[in-house]
């Protein structure tokens, strides 16, 4: 495992649970097997040239930005809150969440009203 790798699981990973998100929610997100979104998290394998767009759009990422954090050397200057963007927008039904992700979700709204 290399220092990047460890690195970008560990931002996704701080990513999803900001959004409030289970690994399962980050699979429908970017199409991916919940087997793959696993090894991500676990810096086990990094995401394929396929995924790494729909990872970037699913967590509100630059396009590039998980190249860039893989092959940089400074990917550990990278800190949350530089690539932390506003929550996205829902694109799934309400039926399609878990109770857990719908209390997230209700929360982050009200917060954001304060």
């Amino acid at each position: 495992m290399s220092a990047n790798l460890d690195k970008l699981a560990a931002l996704i990973s701080t990513q999803i649970s900001f959004y409030g998100w289970t690994r399962e929610t980050l699979a429908k997100r970017t199409g991916a097997g919940v087997r793959t979104v696993y090894g991500w998290l676990g810096a086990t394998n990094e995401p394929t040239p396929t995924f790494r767009p729909k990872l970037e759009e699913a967590l509100g990422w630059a396009p590039g930005k998980v190249s860039e954090l893989l092959t940089s050397d400074i990917a550990n200057e990278y800190e949350l809150e530089d690539m932390q963007p506003p929550a996205p927008e829902p694109k799934f039904a309400a039926a399609d969440l878990t109770d857990q992700e719908l209390i997230a979700e209700l929360a982050r709204r009200l917060k954001q009203r304060d």
